[in-house]
């Protein structure tokens, strides 16, 4: 079983902001990805997804930035798919 965390940022502009901030200040890779459709992911909506235990430094990021995410999944993927659990 693996398991992620997704953080919906809206524009690829705010997730990479996002992700590069991460990385500078304490060394976190996270992905940029398209929202999955499951989660309300339309058009141009990115999110980024990384392992659940940066989620305080993800929204410190942010709320730094003064982009507020548009959600919060933990992902949950097994031998019967991927599921999805809102944490916000």
């Amino acid at each position: 079983m693996k398991n992620n965390l997704i953080v919906i940022l809206g524009s690829i502009t705010n997730a990479a902001r996002v992700k590069k901030l991460l990385y500078t200040r304490y060394r976190i890779s996270v992905k940029t990805i398209h929202t999955p459709a499951q989660l309300g992911g339309k058009g141009c909506s990115h999110s980024i997804k990384t392992q659940p235990e940066h989620l305080a430094k993800i929204l410190q990021v942010a709320e730094d930035m003064q982009i507020v995410p548009k959600g919060v999944y933990f992902e949950e993927t097994n031998k019967n798919g991927v599921t999805y659990h809102a944490l916000s």
